[in-house]
């Protein structure tokens, strides 16, 4: 039997490490912003004890992502736009929330959390 930790706290784990990890390696290109997701993933996975705990605490992390860069395009396409902008900014802001955040960044997180989840020590 594998040792299952909390979803929310594996959550935590994720965002705070991918965060911390991806800010302190921005300086490298390419790699730098890319780890921090998957050291992110990996820890908490191995925190939450299982492959569907680990997938589902790295699938909350993904649709955070997505609201957040939804919420920005309804404010930048509002701003840009006038009166029709704020529509057309939620439809553009809510699809590339959707590809950006769930395709770019979290599916790396997905990953890792996943392996992490697999690799967690049984009690």
């Amino acid at each position: 039997m594998r040792r299952e930790g909390s979803i929310f706290v594996a959550m935590l784990i994720m965002l705070v490490v991918s965060f911390v990890v991806g800010l302190l390696l921005a300086w490298l290109p390419i790699v730098g912003p890319l780890l921090g997701p998957i050291v992110g993933g990996y820890l908490g996975g191995r925190f939450a004890g299982g492959i569907g705990r680990a997938f589902l605490a790295a699938i909350l992390p993904a649709v955070l992502l997505s609201a957040l860069i939804s919420v920005i395009g309804l404010v930048f396409g509002g701003l840009a736009g006038g009166g029709i902008g704020a529509p057309l900014g939620l439809l553009a802001g809510s699809f590339l929330g959707l590809v950006i955040g769930i395709a770019a960044v979290s599916g790396l997180m997905i990953i890792s959390a996943v392996v992490g989840g697999a690799m967690a020590e049984p009690r």
